[in-house]
């Protein structure tokens, strides 16, 4: 039987198609024999390869759905979920790759499934899973500003059809790379049927006229050397980039403000649990982006020492928390760039926590720890009521293997601290090697969101905001 696979392959690669489904279907009988019926074994998995190739889609979801059904851990699940996908029963699809998803957590198949549900309507899922896909599903992410499965997202999000942590997810890093994506020009074109179903009808005729049914269009070179072809190629996708990435703005604009109206109900659950970070956290995240937002805060109980404290940095300079968001951001590769934004700062605050905390991260940067361990041990001093500094020695007495300082540092942070994962990574660490946990429970928590920092991983858990 393998012989006969293996026979049958090398036939479909020299393109013999016929002669290879005959191959794969006398090997199918005999995996049937010796199963005593339907079988999902290596002949199984070919035949349903073979079959979506040659467009066969309903065979092959008809199968797909049939008792035995494929194990999660068989590649025919993909063509299963795709034949359904291109017969336009996008929630079937979705069920399909679920499994697989849940088995393997590979960024391809979390795209697929944000194609999947793109076409069914579900907005906040499509995001959810798309986010996980980037940047590692493509090299090249014009294909998804181009991508016709992913066509019906983008005006979804520009009605605003999505929830608060959807709008979290859409104010992640990776959506900021993929707006900033430029195209470069084209030197291939594969696209697969209902993407080539889409096309104008002047382009379809510049792909292969006779493909295999199921198989990628691509246009073959010579036309592609072709001035004229290539240019009508890039205006038509730079229109499609420019239409998709219109809508996604106005997403992400709808996004912002959502987050933005939820920041004063997250810090007064922050008062609340007396996680003075979080608090802080959530001005210091609003007003960066609208400082004229700072009056909604007020109300909260004892905010208001903060409250003054923001706007008389924001009246020292109206980019002060701007700067600071941009030092972190070039940290990790311009270490002088980020000291130099720091030292931009009005001069009275160079002795401030908030920027002693982020002249330690510049620090640490440089793999300076000793240095940063002693101005962030000088923060902890300075706010004691507050993790950030604690988190951060501990960070630092953790990479050094320092445990005696770990416990030292623990005792003396607030008792917010264990709301943050650091927390549990340490606390795992240190019983691994043999030491006593003395600070309650490890439970790790998920980080949900990165747009905004951690806060504990409990954005959008706990609290319901009113959405209008």
């Amino acid at each position: 039987m393998n012989s006969l696979i293996e026979q049958s392959q090398a036939y479909w690669h020299l393109g013999m198609t016929a002669e290879a489904r005959v191959l794969a279907k006398q090997a199918l009988a005999l995996e049937r024999d010796a199963s005593d019926g339907d079988t999902t074994g290596p002949a199984a998995e070919w035949c349903a390869l073979l079959a979506f190739n040659c467009g066969e889609f309903d065979s092959v979801a008809t199968r797909g759905q049939r008792e035995p059904r494929f194990p999660e851990t068989s590649p025919a699940i993909s063509f299963v979920a795709l034949s359904l996908h291109y017969l336009g029963r996008h929630a079937e699809a979705v069920e399909a790759l679920a499994p697989r998803l849940l088995r393997y957590d590979r960024p391809h198949d979390h795209y697929q499934m944000a194609c999947f549900l793109a076409q069914a309507g579900r907005a906040d899922e499509a995001v959810a899973q798309l986010l996980q896909s980037l940047p590692h599903c493509r090299d090249d992410r014009l294909k998804t500003w181009i991508d016709g499965d992913l066509k019906r997202l983008w005006p979804m999000l520009a009605e605003g059809k999505f929830s608060l942590e959807t709008a979290h997810r859409l104010l992640e890093l990776e959506f900021d790379i993929l707006r900033e994506w430029q195209p470069a020009r084209r030197e291939e074109w594969p696209i697969d049927p209902p993407n080539f179903n889409d096309l104008p009808a002047r382009l379809r005729p510049l792909f292969d006229p006779v493909p295999q049914a199921g198989a990628h269009r691509s246009i073959p070179a010579a036309m592609l050397a072709a001035p004229e072809l290539a240019e009508r190629l890039d205006q038509w996708a730079c229109d499609e980039i420019a239409a998709s990435q219109r809508a996604f703005d106005v997403g992400h604009g709808i996004a912002l403000r959502l987050v933005l109206d939820a920041q004063p109900y997250y810090a007064q659950a922050a008062w609340h649990r007396r996680d003075l970070c979080a608090l802080r956290q959530h001005v210091h995240w609003a007003v960066r982006h609208d400082p004229a937002r700072i009056h909604e805060f007020e109300g909260i109980p004892g905010i208001e020492p903060l409250l003054d404290e923001v706007r008389q940095m924001l009246a020292s300079d109206p980019e002060f928390f701007a700067k600071l968001e941009r030092a972190c951001h070039v940290l990790a590769h311009d270490t002088d760039a980020a000291l130099e934004i720091l030292e931009s700062l009005p001069r009275e605050w160079s002795s401030h926590p908030l920027v002693l905390m982020h002249h330690a991260y510049v620090l640490m940067a440089e793999s300076r720890h000793t240095e940063a361990l002693a101005v962030l041990l000088r923060v902890c001093d300075q706010w004691p009521d507050d993790v950030a500094p604690f988190f951060n020695a501990s960070r630092i007495a953790f990479a050094a293997g320092r445990k005696e300082l770990i416990i030292v540092i623990y005792d003396r942070a607030p008792r917010a601290v264990q709301f943050y994962r650091g927390w549990t990574e340490v606390g795992v660490w240190l019983k691994s090697t043999g030491n006593a946990w003395p600070f309650g429970a490890l439970e790790v928590k998920k980080c949900l969101f990165r747009g905004q920092p951690d806060l504990g991983g409990r954005l959008s858990l706990e609290i319901k905001v009113p959405v209008e």
